[in-house]
């Protein structure tokens, strides 16, 4: 990637003058939801918000109206990203919403039961199988919506920006999805591990 941004400043470029060619993104969005022929996804700015996001119950994808998410040359594949959220299997999404509310349910009642000394081992188990299951869905859908999106992203960006521009920016968000995967699935299972990590304490 350092070859890269080599490469950009020896041709006078700036990525952030780059991202300033494209519209709002509210209207970016509007634009990609078009491109996948999505046509029902509602979409919301908002200031209170620090992050994009896509809800399936209210097919809504929210996005953050601050000042640093508003330019950047990212903000083309964050908002494809979600965008690609809204056209997913409704069926995963919904397995993915009521196995993450299960699991949080399944480690109060074994907290719980822990504590009281009620057939820890099955308990424990029994959360921990659940606790791995319930990542799964939510593993597929959110590495699917990340290498999407850059296919998604070339789309949009096709014929806004010239050949050069799109070529470097493209290589730039795959580099940096290579880098950060690692980190992006980490962030996913925090959550469930630090949960984990509180049941062994008190076994």
């Amino acid at each position: 990637m350092i070859n890269y941004f080599k490469n950009w400043n020896k041709k006078k470029l700036n990525l952030n003058d780059i991202s300033n060619k494209f519209s709002s993104n509210d209207v970016i969005c509007k634009q990609i939801l078009e491109i996948i022929g999505n046509k029902s996804t509602k979409i919301k700015l908002d200031q209170d918000i620090k992050n994009n996001y896509y809800v399936f119950l209210t097919n809504t994808i929210y996005l953050s109206d601050k000042e640093k998410t508003k330019n950047g040359y990212q903000r083309i594949c964050i908002i494809a990203h979600e965008c690609i959220h809204s056209i997913q299997n409704k069926i995963i999404q919904v397995v993915n919403f009521a196995l993450s509310n299960i699991e949080l349910i399944a480690f109060i009642i074994a907290f719980v039961c822990i504590i009281l000394k009620f057939n820890v081992n099955m308990v424990f188990y029994s959360y921990l199988l659940l606790n791995i299951i319930s990542i799964i869905p939510r593993l597929i859908l959110e590495i699917d919506a990340t290498i999407r999106s850059i296919d998604l992203s070339k789309k949009y960006m096709k014929n806004k920006i010239d050949e050069n521009e799109l070529n470097v920016i493209l290589n730039i968000y795959k580099h940096q999805i290579l880098i950060f995967m690692p980190m992006f699935i980490i962030s996913l299972l925090i959550g469930r591990i630090i949960r984990l990590m509180v049941l062994c304490i008190i076994i």
